[in-house]
């Protein structure tokens, strides 16, 4: 079992890593709406604790903060523990973030903080797994564990996926309703966002491209 000086060293040193990695990416792809990432310490001196936050282009606020807890243990056994979305989200509304997230490695889990008025889980808007199933805060530190990471899993968040397109004419004109459908859905949804969160008519229209710009266009 892993003591809690170590687990504190292992957290310490992951969020550092996803900062360098991160902003290593933000780097190579200016198209990205992030521009860079940071570390906020907080609480009494020997006992602080840190949340990430991922900043976009040409905005001095964070628009994504979390809460990252080690795998393997009691804190970190899962994205979804009620104390862990309640201290996420309360961090988030203190600073006006409109995402928070929790992440135990395994699993990524990200929230929307505009829907404050429905249970913690329906505020969720998606999660991502890791795809390799770690049970240790050491396990941070393997090199295939972090190669996985950084060139895998922060590159794909929520944008990327195997596509497999129908053959005959007819399913394809099937799935391409479809798609126009959640396009839509997709552009009312992040509309009704940006308006949810103020009531300025330019931000509203930044808001809502910011979405669909990370989640629909896939980032290019």
């Amino acid at each position: 079992m892993s003591t809690s000086s170590s687990v504190r060293e292992n957290e310490v040193a992951f969020c550092g890593d996803i900062q360098s990695w991160s902003e290593a990416l933000f780097a190579r792809h200016p198209e990205w709406p992030f521009s860079r990432a940071a570390i906020e310490h907080y609480g009494p001196t020997g006992h602080k604790r840190q949340d990430l936050r991922f900043f976009r282009r040409g905005n001095q606020s964070p628009v994504i903060s979390g809460e990252v807890k080690m795998l393997g243990t009691p804190e970190g056994q899962s994205p979804y523990q009620a104390d862990l979305m309640q201290d996420a989200y309360q961090k988030s509304d203190n600073i006006q973030c409109p995402f928070f997230f929790t992440w135990n490695v395994n699993a990524f889990v990200l929230f929307d903080r505009s829907r404050w008025n429905v249970p913690m889980i329906q505020r969720r808007v998606r999660d991502w797994e890791l795809g390799i199933h770690l049970a240790n805060p050491s396990d941070c530190r393997r090199p295939d564990v972090q190669a996985e990471i950084r060139e895998k899993f922060l590159p794909r968040l929520g944008v990327t996926g195997d596509l497999a397109l129908p053959k005959s004419e007819a399913d394809c004109r099937h799935c391409l309703k479809d798609l126009n459908d959640r396009l839509r859905q997709a552009n009312e949804r992040f509309a009704a966002l940006a308006a949810s969160r103020t009531g300025n008519a330019e931000m509203q229209e930044k808001t809502a491209s910011l979405l669909l710009h990370w989640y629909i266009h896939g980032r290019g």
